[in-house]
């Protein structure tokens, strides 16, 4: 069975790096059947924290210092030194009875080395925090797969993100399931409902996670995402990002004076059209900033999402997002003023989804559902675990398909001709004409996909270009 990670692999190796010794005096020695969160024991003499009862209590691969596994589970405090003072006290671990993680990164940055402890190590170029290749473990991961089918319950939540369920979350209202990967399979994976007539946080998924082993000047976030084969995509809809504040959150219709950070989300919009939704402290629109992936989700079908955010430097437009749909980049969105402070870092996940707009022709006839898998945030790029495949032209099966003709430069061609043409990778794509076009045309490069046709908000795809390319033949 896959287990969730979310506990701080990075910062638990920092802490390690950090104490010399621990006074294990008074430390009971470990024991599978005693690990709970917030526990303190010692084992082959160094002191450990569990920071994730359910499984520091499973042994095996999960054993502290000794499993494969075990700095998912718990902190390494030090080598025990009976003789000597803590160098840890015990008010800055994690008690028994504390439920949430939300407040772990504070307590993991303030004890961190004086190398890591200040957001101002952030006026480095952002280029420099960039590590494209996938390694480490990630600082969340979650693929459901700990969890037997069914409604989604608050014990559930609680466990995988570390604090209990507000009402926007979708707990308490019955909007959120796990169940079998509708693809086929055991694979377990997150249903989201969106409620029938209803916009906002309130009729699908809203809730913020506070990302621990703060501060990160550079962050991956990567998860897969499929929209129900019926799903109606109405005027469009959030989906989540990264983000970075201090005071005022950069959601909601916000002005530019109240910001101190930043919020990457994105967004599908009319036909699916996927597109990033920017806040940030010099943003051109009131209610956020849009720009095109020039990418269309495909209903029924599972996308990736890779989101790496570059936060630069205090006042500057250095930072960077670059966005990845099914391992392919659709979108770098660079020379970006991202925060005015040196106390802004990345520490946020706004697990946010819903249809919205504000106003009620934003809002689905009928209950929607999307699915959600696989959410991981990385210090380092997770693009090597991407599955989903990129769509792109045909090529299997019969071709050239009845009722196309073999595009001709030399030739002319009236409204609603269909051509065929086989590109350098013989791939076959094919065309409709819009209007009349002269010869010379050629179709690979005057055409734009049929789902661009009439879109001209938030960003204009529709370029009058004269050839279609269908998209289902």
């Amino acid at each position: 069975m896959s287990f969730i990670r979310y506990v701080v692999v990075g910062a638990a190796l920092m802490l390690a790096n950090q104490v010399a010794a621990y006074n294990c005096t008074n430390l009971p020695n470990y024991s599978v059947s005693a690990a709970a969160t917030g526990q303190l024991v010692k084992h082959q003499n160094h002191a450990y924290r569990c920071d994730v009862g359910g499984w520091c209590s499973l042994g095996g691969p999960y054993e502290p210092g000794v499993g494969w596994a075990w700095a998912y589970a718990w902190s390494d405090l030090g080598v025990c030194d009976a003789g000597g003072a803590s160098s840890i006290s015990s008010s800055s671990v994690m008690n028994s009875s504390s439920s949430s993680f939300s407040s772990s990164s504070s307590n993991i940055s303030s004890s961190a080395p004086s190398s890591v402890s200040s957001s101002s190590n952030s006026s480095n170029s952002s280029s420099n925090s960039s590590n494209s290749s996938t390694g480490g473990a990630p600082l969340y991961f979650n693929d459901f797969n700990q969890h037997s089918t069914g409604a989604y319950t608050a014990a559930q939540f609680n466990a995988d993100w570390g604090f209990n369920p507000n009402a926007s979350a979708g707990v308490a209202d019955g909007r959120l399931h796990i169940l079998n990967d509708p693809e086929g399979g055991n694979n377990k994976v997150l249903r989201v409902t969106y409620r029938q007539g209803q916009v906002g946080g309130g009729s699908a998924s809203v809730f913020t996670y506070t990302i621990p082993g703060a501060p990160h000047n550079q962050l991956w976030l990567q998860y897969k995402v499929m929209f129900g084969e019926n799903f109606t995509w109405v005027k469009g809809g959030k989906l989540p990002g990264l983000a970075g504040y201090t005071g005022t959150k950069p959601t909601g219709c916000v002005a530019n004076n109240l910001l101190d950070g930043f919020s990457a989300r994105l967004m599908w919009r009319e036909n699916g059209h996927a597109l990033q939704y920017l806040y940030n402290p010099d943003k051109t629109e009131y209610c956020g900033d849009y720009s095109s992936y020039y990418f269309f989700f495909t209903k029924g079908r599972w996308h990736t999402i890779t989101s790496h955010v570059e936060l630069g430097s205090v006042n500057q437009h250095d930072g960077q997002i670059t966005t990845y749909i099914d391992g392919e980049e659709v979108l770098v969105s660079s020379n970006l003023l991202l925060r005015t402070s040196a106390q802004v870092t990345i520490d946020k996940l706004l697990f946010e989804t819903f249809f919205g707009g504000s106003s009620n022709d934003w809002a689905p006839a009928t209950d929607q559902y999307s699915y959600f898998d696989d959410i991981t945030i990385s210090t380092t790029s997770r693009l090597g675990d991407v599955t989903t495949q990129p769509d792109g032209g045909n090529q299997g099966g019969n071709h050239p398909l009845a009722g196309y003709n073999q595009w001709q430069a030399a030739g002319s061609y009236s409204s609603g001709s269909r051509v065929y043409v086989q590109d350098d990778e013989s791939f076959y794509h094919y065309y409709e004409a819009r209007y009349g076009i002269a010869p010379n045309k050629n179709p690979l490069q005057h055409s734009l996909p049929e789902n661009y046709v009439g879109i001209y908000s938030p960003v204009r795809l529709d370029n009058s270009e004269p050839w279609v390319e269908l998209i289902d033949p």
